[in-house]
C-alpha cells in the first residue's frame, strides 16, 4: 500500500534524486507556512512521486509535480493532484494556478482533464525561448 503525506526535511535527498531523474534539476523546496509539499511513497519508502506548490491567502500555485519513470500511468499523478487541492482547499485558497511549457502536450492534457482551463500563454517564458501555457482552477465549487 502507497503512503501518501507531506514532504518533510528528511525527504530531501529522495526528492533531489528523482526531481533531477525527471526535471534534470534540484527543487529549490523549503517548507514553511505557505509552501505545500507532498509525496508519494511504496511500501519500503521510495519516492514515486512528489507535487510541490504554495497557497498564500486566496491564490495557490502548483510549481512541481512528478512521478517516477517506471511508474507512470498507474494513477499516482491523479492521486498527488486531488490531494494538493485538498490542502490547498483547507488553507482556503479559491483558485489554483500554473505554468506548463507549451510543448508539453501531455502535461496540458492531464491538467485538462482535472478541470483546470486554459487561461492565457507567456511568450518566450522559459529560458530555452519557449512559451508557457498558463493554466488555472477554480477551488471554490468543490
Amino acid at each position: 500500500m502507497n503512503n501518501l503525506r507531506f514532504l518533510g526535511k528528511a525527504d530531501k535527498e529522495a526528492l533531489d534524486v528523482l526531481s533531477v531523474q525527471i526535471f534534470g534539476q534540484v527543487l529549490d523546496f523549503e517548507g514553511d507556512s505557505f509552501r505545500i509539499g507532498l509525496g508519494l511513497f511504496n511500501e519500503s519508502g521510495a519516492l514515486l512521486g512528489f507535487i510541490t506548490g504554495q497557497a498564500v491567502f486566496e491564490q495557490a500555485e502548483i510549481y512541481f509535480i512528478g512521478v517516477d519513470p517506471r511508474s507512470r500511468s498507474l494513477g499516482f499523478g491523479n492521486q498527488l493532484l486531488k490531494a494538493f487541492i485538498s490542502a490547498c482547499q483547507q488553507k482556503e485558497a479559491e483558485a489554483l494556478f500554473l505554468e506548463v511549457k507549451a510543448s508539453n502536450k501531455r502535461a496540458i492534457s492531464f491538467y485538462k482533464k482535472h478541470g483546470f482551463k486554459h487561461s492565457g500563454t507567456r511568450k518566450k517564458y522559459y529560458p530555452n525561448g519557449e512559451d508557457a501555457v498558463l493554466m488555472n482552477f477554480d477551488l471554490g465549487g468543490c
